[in-house]
């Protein structure tokens, strides 16, 4: 995998989870920062594995967010 480094908040402070991310087993909202990370890094004709903290991380797991950073 490739791990992506990006700002949670835009260039104007906005961390609301404005975006989407659709998976096998549901949804998970992102910041609209994220969600342009993840459309200027995908490859169209290949697999490519991105691990994003907002994403590979339970925020809501205050335990597991702590361990992890």
């Amino acid at each position: 995998y490739e791990a992506v480094s990006y700002t949670w908040a835009t260039e104007d402070r906005d961390t609301s989870l404005s975006g989407v991310l659709h998976c096998t087993s549901g949804t998970i909202p992102i910041t609209s920062n994220c969600q342009a990370a993840i459309r200027r890094l995908r490859k169209i004709c290949a697999e490519r594995r991105l691990w994003i903290d907002a994403v590979c991380i339970d925020q809501n797991h205050i335990a597991e967010r702590n361990h992890q950073v």
